[in-house]
Protein backbone atom coordinates (compact mmCIF):
# COMPACT_ATOMS: atom_id res chain seq x y z
CA UNK A 1 0.00 0.00 0.00
CA UNK A 2 1.27 3.57 -0.92
CA UNK A 3 1.61 6.73 1.16
CA UNK A 4 -1.79 7.58 0.10
CA UNK A 5 -3.44 3.81 1.00
CA UNK A 6 -1.83 4.38 4.20
CA UNK A 7 -2.75 7.86 4.52
CA UNK A 8 -6.86 6.89 4.56
CA UNK A 9 -6.61 3.23 6.46
CA UNK A 10 -4.60 5.40 9.05
CA UNK A 11 -7.90 6.66 10.73
CA UNK A 12 -9.37 3.48 10.84
CA UNK A 13 -6.48 1.84 12.63
CA UNK A 14 -5.59 5.16 15.27
CA UNK A 15 -2.38 5.85 13.74
CA UNK A 16 -3.57 9.48 12.25
CA UNK A 17 -4.26 12.07 14.83
CA UNK A 18 -8.07 12.42 16.35
CA UNK A 19 -10.52 14.08 13.99
CA UNK A 20 -8.58 14.48 10.97
CA UNK A 21 -10.61 14.16 7.70
CA UNK A 22 -8.28 11.84 5.43
CA UNK A 23 -9.58 13.42 2.36
CA UNK A 24 -8.82 17.00 3.40
CA UNK A 25 -5.60 15.99 4.30
CA UNK A 26 -4.55 14.33 1.53
CA UNK A 27 -5.69 17.01 -1.11
CA UNK A 28 -4.12 19.48 1.60
CA UNK A 29 -0.62 17.13 1.05
CA UNK A 30 -0.54 17.40 -2.68
CA UNK A 31 -1.17 21.03 -2.72
CA UNK A 32 1.46 21.88 -0.06
CA UNK A 33 4.24 19.65 -2.18
CA UNK A 34 3.10 21.05 -5.86
CA UNK A 35 3.35 24.52 -3.94
CA UNK A 36 6.15 24.07 -2.71
CA UNK A 37 8.13 22.55 -5.35
CA UNK A 38 7.49 25.44 -7.32
CA UNK A 39 9.12 27.17 -4.76
CA UNK A 40 12.21 25.02 -5.46
CA UNK A 41 11.49 25.74 -9.04
CA UNK A 42 11.63 29.33 -8.91
CA UNK A 43 14.90 29.47 -6.08
CA UNK A 44 12.77 30.72 -3.04
CA UNK A 45 13.16 27.15 -1.28
CA UNK A 46 15.84 24.42 -1.22
CA UNK A 47 14.65 20.96 -1.23
CA UNK A 48 16.08 20.69 2.08
CA UNK A 49 13.85 23.04 2.98
CA UNK A 50 10.37 21.71 1.39
CA UNK A 51 11.31 18.17 3.02
CA UNK A 52 11.59 19.51 6.02
CA UNK A 53 8.24 21.31 5.65
CA UNK A 54 6.36 18.38 4.51
CA UNK A 55 7.96 16.18 6.73
CA UNK A 56 6.65 18.45 9.82
CA UNK A 57 3.17 18.17 8.59
CA UNK A 58 3.38 14.51 7.75
CA UNK A 59 4.28 14.22 11.97
CA UNK A 60 1.36 16.38 12.61
CA UNK A 61 -0.83 14.10 10.58
CA UNK A 62 0.26 10.43 12.17
CA UNK A 63 0.70 12.37 16.06
CA UNK A 64 4.14 12.62 15.86
CA UNK A 65 4.47 16.22 16.95
CA UNK A 66 8.22 18.04 17.48
CA UNK A 67 9.67 21.03 15.81
CA UNK A 68 10.28 21.02 12.73
CA UNK A 69 13.87 20.76 14.00
CA UNK A 70 13.31 17.17 15.45
CA UNK A 71 11.47 16.44 12.37
CA UNK A 72 13.92 17.22 10.33
CA UNK A 73 16.58 15.92 12.29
Amino acid sequence: MGPAGQEYAAPESGQTAPGLDAGFEADLLVAAAVGLGGDVLHGRRTLNDVRATLDYHLAKLFGLGGSPEQVAG
